[in-house]
């Protein structure tokens, strides 16, 4: 398991579809999925919003 290994975040930028569809699949008793879900492509996109002023 990767609790406490891993940080896992991103954000969906469209096709929130896909994200629902992964939601769905048919999981185990140890919940991991019956069949292989693999996401094919991800983009790394490195330039940060400037975040909001503080008072």
């Amino acid at each position: 398991h990767p609790y406490g290994k891993h940080t896992n975040c991103g954000q969906v930028m469209a096709c929130m579809y896909v994200v629902d569809a992964i939601a769905q699949v048919a999981t185990d008793a140890r919940d991991n999925p019956v069949q292989p879900v693999a996401i094919e492509s991800v983009t790394i996109d490195t330039a940060l919003p400037t975040p909001p002023a503080t008072e």
